[in-house]
């Protein structure tokens, strides 16, 4: 599991650390502060060596159209990943994991000829899994990442060009990260990380999480609609239903557990994680993300606005065994972003005295 993390030039990051890491870590804090930000940056440390995630960072904000050559300003697709545009700067990402030790990931856009000459020749452009491109005219655009471990340090790169997007062979990243955005309820993922779990004979602990939120489930099933393959649900009507026809609720509590029992052994990320959940239940999806993660040993990084997210979160996992918890705010102080740490302690007293912490 990760212990501690530094970030420097991402973003909205000039430089922050994040440290005291637990199983189950909740960030908070106002809009625009950065918390989706470090669920990204987080996010590319566990890819370790796959210089493309930065791209599909992009694309999970909406940005799926590069135009490449066109800007008369000669921005790249990356410009807007370094903290205030510092493209002169690199980004960095270090972190230690207690499984898998220390590394530090450096990414660098290679603006010179004499940079983008030494790696011409493993320019190699194919059609194949390219993001959506604006056909425009203009020189390829590389960006480096050098990946610095216990294996010594390797560097990969992504290429993008008005005839495409292509980037070096790399490693497997060493463990399985799964990000949940809060666009949409179950997705084709979704599914199929339900299908493998039927495969390992994993669906009845499945079950079992999700009859403590709704005892008329007896059975999940992924039906083929059309082009793709839906979750379906037997609460004892007539026929199946959707899931996210037979509560929005239920099929978010699911999407979480099915894709924490899918990372096995790795991390996953929830952004907004509140998003379709009642106040009233919140305590019991918090015992039943804790305990998944415990059983699957999968670390779980989550934002929130919510304050009773926050409390139920402190509540619950005050009465487990392990109070395996931790939970950061990040503040704008004087135009940089800072972390604020709270211990068990400090968030009940805050629960006690109604203080604010979000």
């Amino acid at each position: 599991m990760y212990e501690k993390i530094q970030i420097s030039n991402f973003k909205c990051f000039r430089d922050i650390e994040v440290k005291g890491l637990k199983r189950v870590n909740l960030i908070a804090g106002k809009n625009a502060v950065g918390k989706s930000a470090l669920l990204e940056a987080i996010f590319l440390h566990c890819g370790a060596y796959n210089p493309r995630l930065t791209l599909i960072i992009n694309a999970m904000r909406g940005v799926k159209v590069l135009k490449l050559g066109s800007s008369p300003w000669g921005e790249t697709a990356w410009d807007s990943l370094f903290h205030r545009f510092n493209i002169q700067k690199p980004i960095e990402i270090s972190a230690l994991n207690s499984d898998y030790g220390a590394r530090m990931l450096q990414f660098k856009l290679l603006r010179t000829l004499e940079d983008i000459g030494r790696v011409q020749e493993l320019i190699t452009l194919s059609q194949e899994g390219q993001l959506s491109l604006q056909p425009s005219i203009g020189a390829t655009q590389v960006l480096e990442l050098v990946s610095i471990g216990d294996e010594g340090s390797n560097s990969y790169y992504v290429f993008a060009n008005e005839k495409g997007i292509s980037q070096t062979p790399h490693p497997a990243p060493p463990f399985l990260t799964i990000f949940l955005t809060p666009k949409g309820s179950f997705a084709k993922d979704d599914v199929e990380c339900y299908d493998g779990l039927v495969v390992q004979g994993q669906h009845e602990r499945i079950m079992s999480y999700l009859k403590k939120f709704e005892p008329r489930i007896r059975r999940l099933a992924s039906i083929q609609m059309g082009d793709e393959r839906v979750l379906f649900a037997d609460i004892g009507l007539k026929q199946m239903l959707p899931l996210s026809y037979a509560s929005e609720g239920i099929s978010r509590i699911a999407k979480y557990v099915i894709n924490i029992a899918a990372a096995k052994g790795g991390v996953v990320l929830i952004d907004e994680i509140e998003n379709g959940l009642h106040y009233s239940i919140l305590g019991g999806v918090w015992r039943t993300i804790a305990r998944a993660a415990q059983a699957y040993d999968v670390q779980v990084f989550a934002t929130t606005h919510s304050r009773e997210t926050i409390i139920a979160a402190h509540e619950v996992l005050s009465k487990e065994k392990s109070y395996d918890f931790t939970y950061h705010r990040l503040d704008r102080i004087d135009g940089d972003i800072k972390l604020v740490r709270y211990d068990k302690s400090d968030l009940g007293a805050a629960a006690e005295t109604d203080f604010e912490v979000r």
